[in-house]
């Protein structure tokens, strides 16, 4: 299995979008939108192979990127930025040798806070940028109808997961789209299904396991949100290396008690770098 060596405490570099304020309207009644920084920040992983140079991990991309009068998804126009940044900045790594992972969560809309929208475009625009993009998808993604989300989860280096395991470049990623909740509404799945699926997948020691949905955790006396059930199922399991999203932690990375790594995507994003590649 994979397993983290690092991430730095701090980004590395920031990236500028903008977001609906929560509950924020002035007094006309209009939203108020503010801007707010992407942080980036850089680790280290083991376990990668010799196939890739790096993986870029992230979600809750749920934000707003202006050029002019035109209004894109954040991650419409990050993957680009990310492409130049790696090239300018981490000159030794491969662009041709990146993967990607999404957490879900990529589509926002800056009329009002929340609401689900189409975001195959956003997994186009990394899958362009890189060698392939791994994923589950998060509460407020839609895929458009039936057979568009069936042909484009055809589509060449797109690995769409839900509850399944799937093999690319000898790394074996499973895992599960949307949250716990009532199934009668969107990427909503009953607990105990989600559960059961998450044991099975936990059991098979993948190399890596994409949630949208992420445990809590205690970090020196600090609860960091999440579900406390979807924590006792992978504490009960062999340790594991958990992305997640959902929930925003102040910091990306923690260690369960049993050993499982939990990365935290949460509107950041996180290079790691095969640790075999010299920096």
């Amino acid at each position: 299995p994979m397993r983290i060596v690092e991430i730095s405490a701090e980004p590395i570099e920031n990236y500028p979008y903008w977001i609906v304020q929560t509950g924020g309207r002035n007094e006309q009644g209009d939203r108020v939108i503010e801007k707010v920084n992407l942080p980036i920040f850089l680790g280290k992983i083991a376990g990668l192979g010799e196939g890739l140079d790096a993986i870029i991990a992230t979600s809750d991309l749920q934000g707003n990127v202006k050029e002019g009068d035109v209004e894109y998804l954040l991650g419409i126009k990050l993957p680009e930025f990310l492409s130049m940044f790696i090239q300018l900045e981490l000159p030794n790594l491969d662009i041709n040798k990146i993967g990607v992972v999404l957490c879900g969560d990529l589509y926002a809309n800056l009329d009002k806070r929340g609401g689900r929208g189409d975001v195959k475009d956003v997994w186009r625009a990394f899958n362009k940028c890189f060698k392939w993009v791994v994923g589950v998808a998060g509460n407020h993604d839609d895929f458009g109808q039936t057979n568009e989300f069936e042909s484009f989860k055809r589509e060449a280096d797109i690995h769409y997961l839900h509850g399944q395991i799937k093999e690319i470049d000898k790394i074996n990623f499973g895992g599960i789209s949307g949250i716990i909740g009532k199934p009668d509404k969107p990427q909503r799945i009953e607990e105990k299904e989600y559960l059961t699926t998450l044991k099975k997948i936990l059991l098979k020691q993948t190399s890596a396991v994409l949630l949208h949905h992420g445990p809590n955790a205690i970090e020196k006396e600090e609860e960091l949100q999440g579900s406390e059930a979807i924590r006792k199922v992978i504490e009960l399991s062999p340790p594991n290396l958990i992305f997640c999203g959902h929930s925003h932690w102040e910091k990306p990375f923690v260690t369960l008690g049993n050993g499982a790594q939990i990365v935290n995507l949460d509107a950041r994003v996180v290079i790691l770098i095969n640790e075999n590649v010299l920096s």
